[in-house]
């Protein structure tokens, strides 16, 4: 057998090898990779060397959503067998500690996430991998779907933080990935994507009827900074990851960015907080009482957002680290008395 691995070299760059096969150890097993996402860390660390703090120095093999099939069992494994369809838990953590052992391993201080420098990813042939770390897909399940759950949770998680049940509204504004997960995830919700560009509206219908969700999902050309209609009707929860960058840091992108992805979706305005300001003070209306709205936010803003909320009314606010440890979603509950 022979083991491809790529390997990012520099900025940009990135190269195929042949490496050796790796042998389990106990408690391993050898994974044969079929599917890796491209991961949006995945994409700053090749075209910025970078990913907030954390930075690439030397090669680095990106990767970290993965789905396989295992070929080899280590000494102890009996949990798996050889030819199981797995999809890789992208953190390994050290299954003692009091998170680990209480089910919320993903609060395990001692971590060690693919492909965040220094630790190397998985986008190659085969990796030998923690055989509890590896969850066994069900019949039916392709590999290729196995390597989406990862960020598919992502969507999971904020329906069941937002506390989104059947017959519940939910409005995301734009009209990506997270918001078919969330309503793939609650098949009773009624949810509606607001998007600008008439381009990714094109998109986003495609991807509506790919998903079977032609019935409950709505596409709508809407304006973020603008309040919305009442004909929208009210909803439970409202998430969005609005444009956050400031004006004046646009020129210095890299250019696969500047030059390529569409100004509309990057500019946040001076300050880079145009779009917190107006989605939260124009479409609050929008929220029942008790209803969430959740941002995305980016590096260093995460306590600007929190005070912008907190002056529109919204309390309980509460700021969610990413895997990188950094502060990457500010969300809150609209209060009937401020």
């Amino acid at each position: 057998m022979k083991n491809r691995a790529a390997y990012m070299v520099g900025l940009n760059k990135m190269e195929i090898r042949e490496t050796p096969v790796p042998e389990p150890k106990a408690g391993e097993v050898l994974v044969k990779i079929e599917y890796v996402g491209i991961c949006g860390s995945d994409v700053h660390y090749f075209k910025d060397g970078r990913c907030g703090d954390f930075v690439v120095d030397g090669e680095l093999m990106l990767g970290h959503e993965a789905g396989g099939v295992v070929e080899k069992l280590g000494e102890g494994v009996t949990d798996l067998k050889v030819g199981d369809k797995v999809a890789l838990e992208p953190g390994i953590t050290c299954g003692h500690c009091e998170f680990c052992k209480s089910g919320r391993y993903n609060l395990c201080p001692d971590v060690v996430f693919l492909a965040t420098p220094p630790v190397q990813g998985c986008n190659e042939d085969y990796i030998t991998f923690p055989a509890d770390m590896c969850f066994k897909l069900p019949e039916g399940m392709s590999t290729k779907e196995g390597a989406l759950i990862e960020p598919f949770a992502v969507g999971l998680h904020a329906a069941h933080q937002g506390k989104v049940g059947m017959g519940d509204q939910c409005i995301i504004l734009g009209s990506g990935c997270i918001g078919l997960a969330i309503a793939s995830q609650v098949p009773g919700a009624r949810v509606v994507l607001g998007e600008l560009d008439e381009g990714a509206l094109r998109i986003c219908r495609q991807n509506i009827r790919r998903n079977s969700l032609s019935g409950r999902v709505v596409p709508m050309q809407t304006d973020a900074r603008e309040k919305p209609e009442k004909s929208l009707g009210e909803f439970q929860c409202i998430v969005s990851n609005p444009p956050y960058i400031p004006r004046a840091d646009i020129d210095g992108l890299d250019v696969s960015v500047r030059d390529y992805e569409p100004h509309l979706a990057l500019d946040g305005g001076e300050d880079g907080l145009d779009f917190y300001r107006s989605i939260s003070e124009k479409w609050k209306d929008a929220l029942v009482p008790g209803g969430r709205l959740y941002f995305e936010v980016g590096i260093g803003q995460a306590d600007s957002v929190l005070r912008i909320m907190r002056a529109q009314g919204f309390g309980d606010i509460q700021v969610i680290k990413d895997l990188h440890d950094i502060p990457r979603v500010v969300f809150g509950t609209l209060c009937t008395e401020v």
